[in-house]
């Protein structure tokens, strides 16, 4: 798992599991629905899911399928929110 904000990767499951191919989604919109530290309150609004193509796991490390997704989710995000 890749985090866009934060710039790091995270253990994957994933690549543990050895998986083909993962399915990176960018999710946009949650923070303004869910706003942090009020996971319980849900205000009106919009959320998109965009579903990206499948990248192929077999013969890489974790760090290049992870830099893979993380560009992929990137892509999708408004440049001021890409680290």
């Amino acid at each position: 798992m890749c985090c866009v904000r934060c710039n790091r990767v995270h253990s994957s499951p994933a690549a543990e599991a050895r998986v083909p191919q993962v399915v990176p989604i960018t999710i946009l919109g949650s923070g303004d629905v869910m706003p942090p530290g009020r996971e319980g309150t849900l205000f009106s609004g919009e959320i998109t899911m965009v579903v990206h193509p499948a990248i192929k796991t077999k013969a890489k490390k974790t760090a290049q399928v992870a830099d893979e997704c993380r560009d992929a989710i990137a892509s999708a995000l408004p440049a001021w929110k890409v680290a």
